[in-house]
């Protein structure tokens, strides 16, 4: 079986799935490639500690009141190998073969529209509620109760919490297999908000409208979006947020990479993989991010970013990109360590 998933990753030109039928190999692909459960060997927790200093030294008032977090991609399930293989499943059982590329176009949007805009960009004649039905079997099939966290979301959110902020998590996904894919994540952090695709009418899930609902939990008025902070990997939720809430597009582990299975990922080149980093960045901004940032490491820095924007009196709406504050390389000597 696991040779089945590296000679997939020796035909990634194709990026097709086609092996990804089986339940065998479904568990293979999600469960026993274990590739992001720690952070790399030299940290950069400079950026925290620096982003620390220097947001001592503005005014509160001025640091985000809400910091929201898409969930697949951001700050689980790196590359979103589990609903990238559920949606080639469905569609796949209905004679339709759909590439990583296409499935991971609409990622971010709610799983029914999702799957809406494939149906209708490849003009297929299919049941939208019949595939968004066996869409959620096949994913609560797929994931696990230890889904990966991915590196400095927990450094990240706690990060968020000594400043006062609140949190909040946002899901395509409905209800049930969120509650799934989070256990890990809520064992690390409690959201202060967290909601599900489902949780809103059909017609109002666009990922403003999740965010929107959040804002709505905390008691708080929807004019205070623009004091939001929200990161994301997908340009689909970029679009939908509009410049409303200061946007943090979030690059290294994004679907946008459009990578099969992690045993694909293995067998990318270091330069490859930098490419398609890098077209994933300049989708982001092209969709409208403020800020683009690696990986969640670099989360303090653009959180203070934000903070010194709004100390200026700056709005999302005025600005189409903020610089990222960084510390320079003498500081970045003086901190960095070696994790032990």
């Amino acid at each position: 079986m696991l040779r089945n998933l590296v000679a997939l990753g020796a035909r990634a030109a194709s990026t097709r799935l086609s092996h990804l039928t089986s339940q065998a190999a479904v568990a293979a692909a999600t469960h026993q490639h274990r590739l992001f459960s720690t952070a790399p060997a030299i940290s950069t927790h400079v950026n925290f500690i620096w982003a620390r200093q220097r947001l001592a030294q503005l005014p509160r008032d001025c640091y985000p009141i809400f910091c929201q977090f898409d969930s697949a991609g951001t700050l689980i399930q790196p590359y979103c190998f589990p609903p990238l293989i559920a949606l080639y499943i469905v569609f796949k059982r209905r004679g339709v073969e759909l590439t990583p590329e296409q499935i991971t176009g609409p990622m971010g949007k709610s799983k029914p529209e999702h799957i809406l805009e494939l149906i209708e960009t490849h003009h297929l004649n299919l049941n939208l509620a019949d595939i968004v039905n066996e869409f959620n079997i096949e994913l609560d099939r797929i994931i696990g109760d230890d889904t990966e966290v991915i590196p400095y979301a927990s450094d990240l959110l706690t990060f968020i919490g000594e400043t006062g902020s609140a949190t909040a998590l946002t899901s395509g996904y409905f209800k049930n297999p969120l509650e799934k894919a989070i256990v890990r994540l809520k064992q690390i952090h409690t959201f202060d908000a967290i909601t599900a695709a489902d949780d809103l009418p059909e017609h109002s899930r666009s990922r403003y409208d999740l965010l929107l609902e959040n804002i709505k939990k905390r008691g708080l008025s929807p004019t205070s979006m623009a004091s939001n902070i929200f990161f994301t990997d997908t340009s689909s939720d970029v679009q939908s947020v509009g410049r409303r809430a200061f946007v943090v597009g979030v690059r290294n582990h994004s679907s946008l990479n459009s990578i099969a299975t992690p045993a694909a990922l293995k067998l990318i080149t270091p330069t490859e993989l930098a490419k398609r980093r890098q077209q994933t960045e300049e989708r982001l901004y092209k969709a409208g991010a403020h800020i683009v940032i690696p990986d969640l490491s670099y989360g303090p820095l653009a959180i203070l970013t934000v903070a010194q924007a709004r100390s200026q009196k700056i709005n999302p709406t005025e600005v189409h990109r903020l610089e990222l504050m960084k510390p320079d390389q003498d500081i970045q000597q003086q901190y960095s360590y070696r994790r032990p």
